[in-house]
């Protein structure tokens, strides 16, 4: 039986091991989206490593459902900035994004957007 209490899911304190990762960061953006083309997640990233690196005190939270090609695309668009920003991959230490790709209860939403400094959301677009 599924009691939506999967690895890597807030628990009642909002804390978990892939959520913890974001304490000591002075300042936590986090955006939620369904990961896919229209949503621009990749502007979202392009923009957040561009300004910030490892070190600065921030830290991008994503809460999307992810698949390997996902992560692939993801982490291919990571070493194009690096190779941009920095000269090479690996050339520089770019902040960190931390993937909460796992579901979310519902009732625990509130813990998760209180652990965030901002939300944001790249769009290429909204229908409805």
């Amino acid at each position: 039986e599924d009691d939506g209490e999967d690895e890597g899911e807030l628990d009642e304190e909002g804390e978990d091991e892939r959520a913890g990762e974001q304490a000591g960061h002075g300042f936590v953006f986090l955006s939620m989206f369904k990961w896919e083309k229209r949503k621009a997640w990749d502007v979202l990233l392009r923009a957040f490593w561009e300004e910030f690196e490892l070190g600065e005190g921030v830290c991008l939270v994503i809460r999307s459902n992810m698949d390997h090609n996902n992560r692939k695309e993801m982490e291919a668009l990571r070493g194009e900035v690096e190779k941009e920003k920095c000269g090479s991959v690996g050339g520089c230490s770019l902040a960190e994004v931390v993937i909460l790709d796992k579901p979310v209860r519902y009732a625990l939403l509130p813990l998760l957007y209180r652990e965030a400094h901002a939300l944001v959301l790249a769009s290429r677009g909204e229908g409805w």
